[in-house]
């Protein structure tokens, strides 16, 4: 997450930078090389949360800033790895936070060859 946070096309293509663009306030947004991921969530929130539109969306906005807010606190921070569910959690909310949606799912599926689980469902834990 951190490799990714970081990327200098992170907002490329991306619903909030339109959005931004839009308003002539794409200047706002800041340039992952120069933050840590905590600053980096900070900053989004700062340059959207007054903009969202009802409270449903302030509602699911502020839930998934406090969760990547800690999520980026941890040391080290989490992985796929490490603990999956909490990663593919950020992973959602990081949509959330850059306005993709207030509502977002997400699947992973293994693919890497090994015979390790034959067939059988494994439960990764539960969403924090």
């Amino acid at each position: 997450p951190e490799g990714y946070c970081a990327d200098p096309s992170l907002f490329q293509g991306t619903c909030l930078l339109a959005l931004l663009q839009r308003l002539k306030e794409a200047h706002t947004l800041p340039d992952p090389r120069n933050v840590t991921m905590a600053q980096l969530f900070d900053k989004i929130r700062d340059v959207v949360f007054g903009k969202l539109s009802d409270d449903t969306w302030t509602s699911a906005y502020d839930s998934a800033y406090q969760y990547l807010k800690q999520f980026a606190r941890e040391k080290p921070v989490p992985n796929i790895r490490t603990h999956p569910a909490k990663t593919l959690l950020a992973a959602c909310y990081l949509a959330v936070l850059m306005v993709s949606d207030d509502n977002v799912s997400v699947s992973l599926v293994f693919l890497d060859g090994q015979k390790r689980f034959n067939g059988q469902r494994i439960e990764i834990g539960e969403c924090p």
